[in-house]
């Protein structure tokens, strides 16, 4: 009984086998030992640079498109800008729309010496920057990327 039980579940992995190489198309299945090739086409692209200034003071910037996600990249130093040994300063960027309104991407509020970080937007658009700097001496940059 061994045996036939065993005959019969060899044919039936078989016709399996025979059912899987066939594709619902009616031509050969495809197979690989190797793994897949990744698709370059669905790879991301590198983030495109839209913006990329550095100055002291304030500063209206031009204008750029972002077609959809954004960052902003930014920093500040006013340590040479001080007077007090103790004192910090103020670093706005405030994100404004083509028409020259405020949008609805939050933008950079900042008091210290210095900082920096990246801020993650996700609505696109026409934008410019409006960056002010309240010590004369201190520097900042931005970049912006999408």
């Amino acid at each position: 009984m061994a045996k036939r039980l065993v005959a019969v579940l060899t044919g039936a992995l078989v016709a399996m086998m025979l059912t899987a190489e066939s594709s619902s198309c009616g031509g050969p299945a495809v197979t690989s030992s190797s793994p897949a090739a990744p698709d370059t086409a669905a790879a991301s692209a590198s983030p495109q640079v839209l913006l990329d200034i550095k100055g002291s003071g304030n500063n209206t910037t031009q204008k750029f498109a972002a077609a959809g996600d954004w960052d902003l990249a930014w920093t500040f130093d006013c340590t040479k800008g001080l007077t007090l040994p103790d004192g910090v300063c103020s670093f706005i960027v405030t994100v404004k729309d083509s028409s020259g309104s405020r949008s609805g991407n939050q933008g950079v509020n900042q008091v210290a010496k210095k900082d920096n970080g990246v801020e993650h937007f996700h609505i696109g658009g026409t934008f410019y920057l409006e960056i002010g700097l309240c010590c004369v001496k201190g520097n900042w940059a931005v970049k912006v990327t999408g």
